[in-house]
């Protein structure tokens, strides 16, 4: 059985490393492969993008060479004789008209566009007025001299685009031909083009209206891929790339489908023409050489694995003996005599040799052992023996212990009641200590708020000093002012008796003016009765009146500022009575607080002999506290000495306490000891005898 068990879990071990390593190899293989695939399949689509654009470039210069075609057969008009013999444009237009079986089978239609009117001329007698299209506005530019325009029309029958050619008459552009060339004549040539199996052409004007589409003709000058792509996925930012006219490729999404794109522009219009082409087809290389990969993938890790299948066994064979012969020694007799066959000389081999070294070397242990048991047994009885013997002398030392642990707690006790009386004795000092300082610190504060009163009194006395000069000044000041108005009072007397002068005089020289007029008056009438005599005097006579009238109306006005002064003269004369009644108010009222003042500087003078006096009475009793706040700390101090004693004592009787409780425990401890050591004595015995069982098992 087992043999069996050993043979299957050898097979379980080989199956675990070839599955192992067959993950490993298929994975490695995997990731080698997706690696090659996605090389191969970059490369050929990146080849294919250039066969592409190779192929477009010849059919785009196919659309190129035709359309230098319909310039040439343009060519045959410009040359004409009607443009040879620089004719008008009448009869440029009659020439045309004359000539219209000559037109090429690839144009619809043919006009002759005059660049000042911008009227076209068809060779079929048609007018029309072409001035708003784009091929027009494109002519009429000096430096263009051809022009190929986009399509014009709704749908692949009615559309055409123009091929341009200008006409010359004494080196000034005066029109061009224009010939119509129908869409649908491009249309078939660009739905021959064909790429790969599904692959097809489509073309794209200007404004991104499809000209050709080889799928759907029904679109053509219909629909518009910017605007109207919104079913196929990427279409319309790949058609705005397209009508810039710049060469590239892209991928749009149709139905599902991804497909490329490639496309470049037109030369020498601004049409852009593009490939497209399934994207299954251009992976359809790489799809067949991923499978090719992974039947190789498959068929190389079935071969690595079997291979390393096959290995492992031949490997792991040597290993299942050296297995069978380990089992055998630890299920049999335990013979430690019998050693491994080495048969290879691999890790397997070198694995058997060690474990032949190991077998030896625990052959000699078991037999020095086994030489050591009658020496063991004896130990264990000495032991055993010795181990009783100790634990009676430590229950004699437990007994002497517990007695020195009675009275060493009846010593504890006393000192404690000893340590308590000195300790309340120091309280009470500490108490009385505290008390005297608090009393010491009050009279302190005390004497400080004394001093700082006696200070706080003299600056109130100076300040009160200060304020009694300031009044004196200022009665002084306000007794002179007082004086001053008294002057200046007299001096508004005079003035009011000169004003009161100067009235009368102004008087008088009003009644003068008036006399003075009344006599020019009278002289005047007389010189006027003199006649021609007196015509002298009555100019001084009217000189006189004017000059009477004049000192008439200056007399009113003095009269009237007189008035004036009088007026603000009696206002002042007011106002100084009451400055001078308020003075002697100020005067009274000033030698009344310089009354006040000197009271209270008497009354601070006594308070300062008083406040000197407390100072000196709280100086005495703080000199007292001190001395009495001395003898306390004195007491103190001998206090504390007397309670270090007693805590010294307390200490000691402590630590002899607390020796004798360790000196109990230890020999509790000890005594504990003992008897575990006897009890490990005891199962150390039973051990050594089921020792000598299993030693007595091995065969060395």
């Amino acid at each position: 059985m087992g043999k069996k068990e050993n043979k299957r879990k050898m097979k379980h071990l080989s199956t675990r490393f070839v599955a192992i390593l067959g993950l490993e190899i298929i994975l490695l293989l995997a990731i080698l492969g997706a690696a090659s695939i996605f090389v191969v399949r970059k490369a050929i689509v990146k080849e294919y993008i250039e066969s592409l654009q190779n192929l477009l470039d010849a059919h785009v210069g196919s659309i190129v060479q035709r359309n230098s075609k319909y310039m040439q057969q343009l060519r045959m008009y410009t040359m004409s004789d009607a443009i040879v013999s620089r004719a008008t444009t009448q009869d440029i237009v009659d020439w045309l008209y004359a000539h219209r079986k000559i037109r090429s089978n690839d144009f619809s239609s043919m006009y002759y566009v005059d660049i000042s009117t911008g009227i076209a001329y068809s060779d079929e007698g048609i007018e029309k007025n072409v001035s708003d299209t784009e091929y027009f506005k494109a002519m009429k530019g000096e430096s263009t001299n051809q022009f190929i325009s986009n399509p014009i029309g709704t749908n692949i029958d009615d559309s055409e685009f123009f091929v341009c050619k200008a006409v010359s008459l004494n080196k000034t552009k005066v029109g061009f031909f224009a010939a119509g060339v129908s869409i649908r004549t491009l249309s078939d040539a660009v739905n021959k083009i064909k790429a790969g199996k599904e692959g097809f052409a489509f073309l794209l004007s200007k404004e991104g209206k499809a000209m050709a589409f080889a799928q759907l003709e029904s679109i053509v000058m219909v629909a518009n891929f910017i605007n109207d792509a919104h079913d196929i996925i990427g279409l319309d930012e790949l058609s705005r790339n397209m009508v810039s006219g710049a060469k590239g490729f892209g991928w749009i999404v149709q139905n599902g489908e991804k497909c490329l794109v490639v496309y470049r522009g037109v030369n020498s219009t601004t049409w852009s023409m593009a490939i497209s082409i399934p994207s299954k087809e251009v992976v359809a290389t790489s799809n067949k050489l991923a499978k090719v990969i992974l039947v190789l993938i498959v068929a190389i890790t079935i071969i690595m694995c079997v291979s390393m299948a096959i290995l492992i066994f031949i490997s792991l064979k040597p290993l299942s003996k050296v297995n069978s012969a380990i089992h055998e020694i630890a299920s049999g007799n335990a013979d430690l005599t019998r050693r491994l066959e080495v048969t290879t000389n691999n890790e397997i081999g070198s694995v058997t040799v060690g474990f032949n070294s190991f077998i030896e070397k625990l052959q000699s242990i078991i037999s020095d052992i086994k030489e050591s048991k009658f020496d063991l047994t004896t130990s264990d009885e000495q032991m055993h023996s010795n181990t009783k013997d100790t634990i009676n002398a430590i229950e004699e030392i437990i007994e002497y212990i517990e007695t020195v642990s009675s009275q060493v707690k009846l010593q504890s006790s006393s000192v404690e009641e000893t340590a308590s009386a000195v300790e309340e004795i120091a309280q009470n000092i500490n108490s009385l200590e505290r008390m005297i300082e608090t009393q010491s610190e009050g009279v302190t504060q005390a004497s400080s708020s004394v001093v700082q009163m006696i200070g706080n009194i003299d600056s109130v006395n100076q300040s009160v000093t200060k304020m009694s000069d300031s009044f004196a000044q200022l009665e002084s000041h306000a007794q002179s002012g007082a004086d001053k108005q008294k002057g200046v009072n007299e001096r508004i007397s005079q003035i009011v008796e000169q004003s009161e002068m100067l009235q009368e005089a102004n008087k008088t020289i009003a009644s003068i003016a008036s006399q003075t007029n009344l006599l020019a008056m009278n002289a005047a009438i007389e010189a006027a009765h003199a006649g021609e005599a007196g015509k002298g005097f009555s100019v001084v006579a009217d000189e006189i009146r004017k000059l009477s009238e004049t000192s008439s109306s200056q007399s009113k006005t003095i009269g009237e500022q007189l008035k004036k002064i009088k007026t603000s003269i009696g206002e002042v004369v007011s106002a100084s009575s009451e400055s001078t009644k308020t003075f002697n108010e100020v005067v009274q009222s000033i030698q009344t607080t310089d009354g006040l003042v000197r009271q209270i500087k008497t009354a601070m003078a006594e308070q300062t002999e008083g406040s000197r006096q407390i100072n000196e009475a709280l100086r005495d009793m703080n000199n007292s506290t001190s001395e009495v706040k001395t003898a306390a700390a004195e007491m103190s101090e001998g206090n504390k000495s007397i309670l270090q004693e007693v805590k010294n004592l307390q200490d000691a009787t402590q630590s002899i306490k607390e020796s004798v409780g360790e000196m109990s425990l230890g020999a509790q401890k000890i005594h504990s000891t003992g008897e575990s050591l006897n009890s490990i004595v005891g199962e150390m015995k039973q051990a050594i005898s089921r020792i000598y069982v299993q030693i007595d098992q091995f065969k060395s």
